[in-house]
């Protein structure tokens, strides 16, 4: 997460080039699959009602997939959000502040968002084993459990990324600290 300060100077920029190597391979990953369920959010139910009304027939599951897709959407939404440092949080809280007390919220307020990240990576993990050990079935045989498994990914990379976030932000404000990756 390497970008030039922005105008105020504290906030790292949106990165002028595109990352590469397998950093890169992931953050294009992650555009696609969100561009593809996107995509399958929209198209299913157009079809849908479609072939319902010209062929009287429907798509078997199609609002169970389109719920996957939400969830698939929300969960990578929100890792691409704090991939791009743009995530609603309580960082607002520490713009108040200037100096030493701005690094001090912004380790309170990181450290508050990346604990309870934390936990709900943990109830989502709960969750997922819970749904594998129901044994249901999405569509053709696939485990529902398989697509629910981006909920506790999706926040163990939120809280990844957060804490990847503060480590550069808080060089970028105190160049007391060294951070090393």
């Amino acid at each position: 997460m390497s970008g030039a300060l922005s105008s105020t100077g504290d906030v790292p920029a949106v990165p002028a080039a595109r990352t590469r190597g397998f950093v890169g391979r992931i953050r294009g990953a992650e555009d696609v699959v969100v561009s593809l369920a996107l995509g399958i959010m929209v198209i299913l139910p157009l079809a849908e009602a479609g072939l319902r009304r010209t062929l009287h027939v429907s798509i078997p599951a199609s609002t169970s997939i389109v719920q996957h897709m939400v969830l698939i959407v929300g969960m990578l939404g929100g890792a691409i959000a704090a991939r791009e440092n743009r995530l609603l949080s309580l960082s607002n809280f520490s713009e108040r502040f200037s100096g030493r007390l701005k690094s001090i919220a912004r380790v309170l307020t990181s450290g508050i968002s990346v604990t309870v990240c934390g936990f709900l990576a943990l109830a989502a993990l709960q969750f997922v084993e819970s749904e594998r050990e129901a044994g249901t079935a999405l569509i053709s045989g696939i485990p529902v459990w398989y697509v629910e498994c981006v909920l506790p990914i999706g926040f163990a990379v939120i809280a990844l990324r957060i804490l990847c976030s503060q480590a550069i932000d808080g060089a970028l404000v105190s160049p007391r600290w060294q951070w090393q990756f």
